[in-house]
């Protein structure tokens, strides 16, 4: 008779292995089995995915989750704090998030507040994890402390650091000293949420000038001088708040200090001037996310002048911004929002084409559709238009209830291999048996108008298959699907977070 312990005695190392292969949720499955299953189902190795999440809900019941997290032995490298309340946080929650940080501090590599807390209570916190990587913390208040006592030593190997900063005091205390704090910081985001007066943000960023890469700045007003930033090796902008909309003299200036400028993020509607300004100065921009929804005729020329851009992100592109543009040959990859006005465009997938030929990954998002079905001609015309196209996702997350059906013409799908269906339907017409499709993604789809156990009639050359959050697909129809179509790669998960707890 076979040792029923048999699988614990396999050589050290190979189960380690086989549960690298298996999705978070088998492993939480696996860990219950016994406690060295546990211990190798959430190794340090294995946990970089699986975030430790501190609630509300646990302070409620603050003895018996401590209870729990000092008998757990699993080695967390991330955590999220998301107390109730405003404003720094209380003496009870800061007792409770220390004693968890003196349990896991050791190992934990990624760190994120979301609410606020006092510099000196972020030192406390920062000291009790000597291997910190990442930290995303709100700084609401400086503290009455000496400033050098506020050095976080600790910080000394972070490359990538978020502020959150609520009033002017906290710069001018000289507590958020970046470089003191973070002397190797390259990445660097920065949120000032309620400052109603000009503040000192250039002298927080001229310490740190020389050495950022990214640089992800918010500002609620246009008092703040951007254009006197000097950033000469900047390869990453994200611009957020609506004063950035409106002095273009300051954009240019902004922009003409960048010029090393890979990746731009505007995240407020663009004039055609802006976007000129950005397109003359950034000549090694590869990727560009901006919101369209002003821009004129012919606007897209602009362009023209930037022969490494490869991902082009943007809200909504109309028929008038690519008048006379040039062929656009350099994108590989975009994301463009249609709403009800481009479905009795018949032509608009060919002007598309003409314009961004080479385009192999698009994402489409549907918007403000007045009926409950996605008409499927839009997407049929993109397959079929975009020759070089491989990777197409349609999303529906900002159109309730949509549904994409149809697919009758066994060319529908074009050269397309890989299809990803996010928060829509889906349905699939009969005769569908010719395409290239070897990736198929579910994410968040409610409505599978299909046999999924006859998927290989409609896709014969699949590969892989991927189930997230679909309400009809259930673990004991993923157990079936793995059985019926052994050479599949399957894979299913039931968590609506991207992160797992």
């Amino acid at each position: 008779m076979a040792d029923s312990n048999h699988i614990n005695n396999l050589p050290d190392g190979l189960l380690l292995e086989i549960f690298t292969y298996l999705p978070l949720i088998d492993r939480k499955t696996a860990s219950q089995v016994c406690r060295l299953w546990d211990q190798e189902a959430f190794s340090a190795r294995l946990m970089t995915s699986v975030r430790l999440r501190i609630s509300c809900t646990m302070l409620n019941s603050k003895a018996r989750s401590l209870e729990l997290l000092r008998n757990s032995s699993r080695p967390y490298r991330n955590i999220m704090i998301t107390l109730c309340g405003s404003g720094a946080c209380n003496d009870i929650q800061y007792e409770f998030i220390v004693t968890v940080l003196d349990l896991f501090g050791k190992s934990i590599e990624s760190f994120t507040m979301i609410r606020g807390c006092s510099a000196a209570q972020f030192k406390d916190f920062v000291v009790r994890m000597p291997g910190l990587k990442h930290v995303t913390a709100y700084v609401t208040e400086p503290d009455k402390r000496p400033v050098e006592s506020l050095v976080f030593p600790v910080l000394g190997k972070l490359r990538e650091v978020d502020l959150e900063i609520n009033n002017d005091d906290v710069l001018e205390s000289g507590q958020l000293d970046v470089l003191g704090m973070a002397p190797n910081v390259t990445q660097l985001g920065i949120t000032f949420d309620k400052c109603d007066e000009p503040v000192q943000v250039i002298d927080l960023l001229e310490v740190c000038a020389e050495q950022l890469t990214s640089l992800d700045l918010f500002v609620p007003h246009d008092r703040i001088p951007i254009d006197e930033l000097q950033l000469g090796k900047l390869e990453v902008l994200k611009l957020r708040g609506r004063a950035f909309s409106y002095d273009n003299n300051k954009l240019y200036l902004l922009f003409k200090g960048l010029p090393a400028l890979k990746e731009v993020h505007l995240d407020f509607v663009v004039t055609e001037s802006a976007l000129r300004i950005v397109c003359s100065n950034c000549p090694k921009l590869e990727k560009l996310d901006i919101k369209t929804d002003i821009l004129q005729e012919k606007s897209f020329k602009c362009l023209e002048t930037l022969s490494n851009l490869q991902v082009l992100i943007v809200n909504f592109i109309n028929t008038n911004m690519i008048v006379g543009c040039k062929p656009l040959t350099s994108i590989k990859e975009m994301q463009i929002h249609v709403d009800d006005t481009y479905l009795n465009n018949h032509d608009y997938a060919e002007q598309m084409y003409r314009v961004f030929p080479n385009v192999r990954s698009m994402k489409i998002f549907f918007r403000g559709f007045r009926t409950k079905i996605i008409d499927e001609v839009f997407v049929r015309q993109i397959c079929r238009t975009f020759v070089n196209l491989r990777k197409l996702t349609v999303s529906g997350e900002y159109c309730l209830y949509a549904t994409v059906r149809g697919f009758d013409s066994p060319n529908d799908l074009g050269n397309v291999e890989e299809f990803i269906f996010i928060k829509t339907g889906f349905s699939i017409g009969p005769s569908s048996y010719t395409n290239r499709i070897k990736r198929l993604i579910f994410d968040h789809v409610n409505a599978i108008d299909i046999d999924v156990y006859s998927i290989d009639k409609f896709f014969p050359k699949l590969q892989y298959l991927e189930f997230v959050s679909c309400k009809e697909i259930k673990p004991d129809v993923i157990v079936k699907l793995r059985e019926t179509f052994p050479r599949y790669v399957i894979h299913y998960v039931h968590l609506e977070r991207r992160w797992m707890y």
